[in-house]
């Protein structure tokens, strides 16, 4: 099956971030106004507020849309329980970047989902549902007339299960949305936040999905939404509970990682933080350049390899991050003040040298596989003596203290950024 994103024309993936904001809005409460987001239409000072409780028969229902880039809001559509709903004397602004649609509306009790969307004179589209409970109201509404397609979107296996607790990370999100139509503007809120979505489709529906980092330990909530091509909406919510890591692991609030035993134990002998930094991603499995497949985890400065086949204490080994950001440069002849050696043919000054034998040597770094160097720091900017060793890179930093002006470079960081973008 094929993976791709839903983006089967520009308007309807413009639309996507629209209607995505304006939920977001929805979930942290929208009682006032909000800073004006980088695209319009957005929707605010819904009534009655969503999950209200209200007296009837007549209730005010409405919402008011608002422009955020200059182009008039042209047209828009209110549903109310499926229903399309004809809002009658709206109020424009002269401008047209203001309409306020609020009209007192018969209901009877129980509750009642309403959907309200805005189109500017571009095409961009922002919606928002919510939903309220009437008390006292009058007769039951007639039973709808179903829609174009005779089905609203429905929603299956949602993942995590609702209520469920789950660790780790990332944590992916997903849910399948069928339809009698072909499926548009499907979107994920999460706790406020929309996220884009990959897909799959087969048999019964499209799975849709997003693999999101770094979650914070406790509840989330979910809104994933679905617009179908016969006009059709319909939006499924959820939570799910992030707990700190599963038994056995050790929680790094620093970057919201958990860490194996063994991994933990490597860290604290071998420098901990000053050598290491903290960990950046989760333990995962993946192939190393020679072919086999083996559990890592990243830390800022290195990458941390369980070796099974290897004997106790080298079952926990530093990835070769320093060959491969810097290659293995030829063999040199010994030079005067550097500690020479015979194994890869460099030598090593002795800032250089001191923090290598103070830190387990080649057991941690391997052996030099470069000349000291100048070289621009990507992180920084700036110019530092640095030397590269197979797992490595030593760097001088004469601004630091003395015996703390050795650092190890960000190479975990550098090649996890590389390999897994936007993770």
């Amino acid at each position: 099956m094929k993976v791709g994103t839903f983006s089967r024309r520009v308007r309807w993936a413009q639309r996507l971030v629209a209607v995505s904001f304006v939920l977001a809005l929805a979930l942290i409460g929208l009682g006032q106004s909000h800073a004006a987001p980088s695209y319009t239409p957005i929707l605010y000072d819904v009534a009655p507020a969503q999950g209200a409780v209200v007296s009837g028969p007549s209730v005010r229902l409405g919402a008011t849309i608002r422009s955020n880039n200059g182009n008039p809001i042209t047209s828009w559509q209110v549903t109310i329980d499926g229903q399309n709903y004809q809002m009658v004397q709206p109020v424009v602004r002269p401008d047209g970047l203001q309409v306020l649609l609020y009209n007192y509306v018969p209901l009877g009790n129980g509750p009642h989902n309403v959907y309200v969307e805005g189109i500017d004179s571009t095409g961009v589209a922002g919606g928002y549902a919510w939903s309220f409970t009437v008390t006292n109201g009058g007769p039951p509404p007639p039973t709808p007339t179903p829609l174009p397609s005779g089905k609203l979107p429905s929603f299956s296996g949602l993942t995590p299960a609702d209520s469920a607790t789950v660790s780790g990370s990332p944590i992916r999100i997903a849910v399948t949305i069928a339809s009698n139509a072909s499926l548009i503007n499907e979107s994920l809120i999460l706790d406020g936040h929309p996220y884009n979505l990959l897909g799959v489709t087969h048999s019964s529906g499209e799975m849709v999905y997003a693999d999101i980092n770094g979650l914070s330990v406790g509840q989330h909530n979910v809104v994933v939404q679905a617009n179908d091509t016969a006009g059709n909406f319909n939006a499924q919510p959820w939570s799910f509970t992030v707990q700190l890591c599963p038994p056995g692991r050790i929680y790094f609030s620093q970057t919201g990682r958990c860490v194996s035993t063994g991994f933990y134990q490597f860290w604290v002998q071998n420098g901990d933080v000053n050598s290491f930094g903290y960990p950046i991603s989760d333990e995962f499995a993946t192939t190393l350049a020679d072919g086999k497949t083996y559990s890592v985890q990243y830390f800022e400065r290195a990458r941390f390899e369980y070796h099974p086949e290897a004997p106790d204490p080298y079952k926990v080994q530093l990835g070769l991050l320093g060959q491969e950001i810097h290659g293995v440069d030829a063999r040199t002849s010994p030079a005067a003040g550097l500690r020479y050696f015979q194994e890869t043919g460099h030598g090593v000054p002795d800032k250089f040298l001191q923090y290598w034998l103070n830190n387990n040597g080649q057991a941690v770094f391997g052996y030099p596989i470069s000349e000291p160097r100048n070289e621009v720091n990507p992180t920084d900017g700036k110019t530092y003596a640095v030397q590269y060793f197979q797992r490595a890179r030593f760097e001088y930093h004469p601004e630091l203290p003395a015996g703390q002006d050795v650092l190890l470079g960000l190479l975990g960081k550098q090649i996890y950024q590389q390999k897994y973008p936007g993770r």
